[in-house]
């Protein structure tokens, strides 16, 4: 404010002496008269200091609205960098609107010589000059004067804060309706007169302790009224305020629910008689009547504080008995103005309550999201904590059963052997193995009692801690909206240190929690099935439904009405020895693959020869070897460097991969598969299959190749009437 001032005051210093030069040439030199250029430079100042006159008032108003809306960011919005921002915009934009009038004038051209008889532009020829004298005078004089007066409230100046008016007086015969004569009325006056001998006091120079005290009396004397009137008010039946209340032949009144009977807390009739439940006078229940008069002092009775020592507690002041209206900045707490007089507030900044309310509650609104954030965390990584504890238990019983479920295992391999001798070989062995196992159980179980209790201690404390925190972090936000919630008196109660507690808080994760056993019971024989099984379980998860396309089906095939079945209906040869009169038909599916991973599985139960795999979308079927001259080998033709990556089985029991070699290679089976796995990794350049019938074990990869163009799935059910089905991974 301080600097728009003083450039609004040297805006008008200059703009009133922006003609002085040529006035003084005048005077004492006598020249009267004024060049082209000369009376440009005068015009040139004069606007130009109009203009930033101007947007200084605007900058001037706009200090003025932050300082009474934003009081507490005043400083934070208004900083020293803004206020150069503003002054520079100022001058800037004085002078872009008036330098171009610079060279606009230049360039006029005038029919006439360029001389103006007056010094200051003006015509006039009527009006005397001691009135030219006294306009100028005044215009130089009385504006420097009056700036420092109107924009001289600078906020939070203690010197400027005008005394806050004083509480007004608790009259009981206004705010309960009470008449003249009524008890009332006593505390009435007792109030008016305390608060008249308090403002005497501080006209006449009289103690101010004095005052003190008696209004420290004067509030404990209004308590004790406050609770009198509670008793009057409060029905006898259910002791709560009056709520409708009606009025008896004896004049007492009650609840209208509890004097008709229509509450539980009721008082039933005896004797056929109606009675008062307080002095057992009867009464006609025709007679009652509703007490406005006593419903209008309880209305106006539940807005005020109905604890005896509660009123002076929060409203008045402790140490002045004065009532709380102003809240200091620096201390953070709530004061009465004798407080902000005093040698304690002495230069604080201080701010009626009401002004600072909103700002500290959108202050605590955000701190109730970020601590309700944190709340959420943390009953995120309570639960967290709690599903880990399950697991550990579930992963114990899980292990401690694990010899049970490997039992089955080891009886079915039992069964394939018939023999009797081999069977107690057999026996005998696993006798011997089994007491190893029990030892290696027994230890392997105490480890893992062990880890497990140093696991579970480890979720505990973490546990404890975290419901700890919670609790804590649960009484913040309730205190946060109490006050919130509250009055403006409970808001800004002790704000310093909720504000603090607030900001500062922070929810301590827990460490890193074990996530697995460290110790697993390793079994040599399943190893390698769960290995199997796992790469298994992954690969399904890229499985694609793919279908064939009859488009490219050979002509002795019949596809399925659904697309996933293909069957061979040609004739049968009679010499199904020559691996090439396996090979003319053959169906594409109709998908197309040139990224990514994809899986399905095909159904080769019964058939006693077949080819499946991908191939290139580019090859040409293969319907006849007699087309190809000096009849080449079909595992040439069938190898990935013509764009197949296929195996296959022959002569019921030979399963074969067609690498890129003279021959195909020969496959070991132990159990032959019922349904076959393909997996296509594009990027990688592999195709793998696996037997599912035997747990997902490979049968066979092409690694490492570079496909040149799209894949898509080759199906070739060669003579065999058994058809070849597409199948979905079973669960």
């Amino acid at each position: 404010m301080y600097i728009f001032l003083s450039m609004l005051a040297s805006a008008d210093v200059l703009l009133s002496t922006s003609t002085r030069p040529k006035t003084l040439a005048n005077f004492w030199l006598g020249s009267r008269h004024i060049s082209f250029n000369g009376c440009l430079t005068q015009m040139f100042f004069i606007h130009f200091l109009f203009v930033a006159d101007s947007a200084v008032l605007l900058a001037m108003a706009f200090d003025r609205y932050v300082a009474i809306c934003s009081p507490l960011k005043y400083t934070t919005i208004l900083t020293r960098q803004v206020i150069g921002k503003i002054v520079a915009a100022t001058l800037a934009r004085s002078f872009i609107i008036m330098f171009p009038s610079i060279f606009l004038l230049k360039r006029l051209h005038y029919c006439r010589i360029n001389v103006i008889e007056h010094t200051i532009l003006f015509g006039g020829k009527h009006i005397p000059r001691y009135v030219h004298i006294l306009l100028a005078n005044l215009y130089v004089v009385i504006p420097p004067m009056l700036n420092p007066v109107i924009y001289g409230t600078v906020p939070g100046c203690p010197e400027a804060t005008p005394p806050p008016p004083p509480a007004p007086p608790f009259c009981l015969d206004d705010s309960f309706g009470l008449d003249e004569e009524s008890p009332g009325c006593k505390s009435s006056a007792l109030i008016h007169a305390t608060d008249f001998r308090l403002d005497s006091t501080s006209k006449n120079g009289l103690s101010v302790r004095a005052g003190q005290v008696g209004a420290k009396r004067v509030a404990t004397m209004t308590s004790a009224v406050l609770v009198d009137i509670r008793d009057e008010v409060t029905c006898p039946i259910c002791l709560e305020l009056l709520t409708e209340p009606l009025s008896i032949d004896c004049g007492h009144s009650f609840c209208q629910d509890c004097i008709t009977g229509s509450s539980d807390k009721s008082v039933p009739n005896q004797e056929g008689k109606n009675r008062c439940p307080v002095c057992r006078t009867a009464y006609q229940p025709e007679n009652l009547r509703p007490n406005r008069h006593l419903a209008i002092i309880v209305k106006r009775f539940r807005g005020t504080v109905l604890g005896p020592g509660k009123q002076r507690e929060v409203i008045l002041c402790g140490l002045h008995g004065e009532k709380l209206q102003l809240f200091c900045k620096e201390d953070g707490k709530l004061i009465c103005w004798l407080c902000e007089r005093s040698q304690e507030h002495h230069g604080h900044h201080t701010f009626l309550m009401e002004e600072v309310a909103k700002d500290y509650q959108e202050m605590f609104q955000e701190s109730l999201k970020k601590l309700r954030k944190e709340q959420q965390e943390a009953e995120r990584l309570k639960a967290l904590i709690q599903e880990k504890r399950e697991s550990w238990k579930a992963s114990r019983i899980l292990l401690k059963g694990e010899p049970l479920v490997q039992q089955p295992v080891f009886s079915s391999l039992v069964l394939k052997n018939q023999v009797e001798p081999e069977r107690h070989r057999i026996r005998t062995e696993f006798k011997h193995l089994r007491s190893i196992l029990d030892r290696e159980e027994q230890r392997e179980l105490r480890k893992l009692e062990v880890e497990e209790k140093k696991g579970l201690s480890i979720i505990e404390k973490a546990e404890g801690d975290l419901i700890h925190q919670s609790q804590s972090l649960k009484d913040l936000i309730s205190d946060l909206e109490h006050r919130c919630q509250g009055s403006t008196v409970e808001l800004l109660q002790d704000v310093s240190d909720v504000t603090k507690r607030s900001e500062f808080w922070t929810l301590r994760k827990p460490q890193a929690l074990p996530t697995k056993l460290k110790s697993l019971f390793r079994a040599p024989d399943l190893k390698k099935m769960l290995r199997v099984f796992r790469e298994l379980t992954d690969v399904q998860n890229y499985w694609v439904d793919v279908t064939l396309n009859p488009q490219t089906a050979n002509l002795n095939l019949v596809l399925s009405k659904n697309r996933r079945q293909v069957r061979f209906v040609g004739a049968k040869l009679s010499k199904p020895s020559c691996l090439e009169e396996h090979y003319d038909c053959s169906v594409l599916g109709s998908q197309h693959f040139s990224s990514g991973k994809y899986y399905w599985e095909v159904d080769v139960t019964k058939k006693t020869a077949w080819i499946l795999g991908v191939c290139s979308n580019q090859v040409e079927p293969m319907f006849s070897f007699s087309q190809y001259p000096g009849k080449q080998s079909a595992y040439s033709r069938y190898q990935p460097q013509s764009g197949y990556w296929v195996i296959g089985l022959q002569h019921k029991h030979e399963y074969r991969a067609y690498e890129d070699s003279s021959t195909s290679l020969l496959l070991s089976m132990t159990v032959p598969p019922r349904r076959i796995g393909v997996f296509l990794d594009y990027e990688a350049g592999t195709v793998s299959f696996y037997n599912v019938t035997n747990h997902g074990l490979p049968i066979y990869t092409f690694s490492k190749y570079y496909f040149p163009t799209a894949l898509c799935p080759y199906f070739n059910p060669c003579s065999c009437v058994v058809p070849m089905t597409l199948r979905r991974p079973s669960p």
